[in-house]
């Protein structure tokens, strides 16, 4: 989940993809939100990065 948040994913594709319902992401989000200390979505992608929680892909 959290590479397809980081990916830009909304709640809705993330859902789709993951196969669970979009208020099952909601929930997650605001477990992560509570962990990395944040309060949006923007700031968790960055703190994710940041943290390391989330790396990013290398293209070959």
């Amino acid at each position: 989940m959290r590479r397809l948040i980081a990916g830009g994913s909304d709640d809705t594709e993330t859902a789709d993809r993951l196969g669970v319902s979009p208020s099952t992401v909601k929930e997650h989000m605001t477990a992560l939100f509570a962990e990395l200390r944040v309060r949006d979505r923007t700031r968790a992608v960055g703190a994710a990065y940041g943290t390391g929680l989330v790396t990013a892909r290398r293209e070959a």
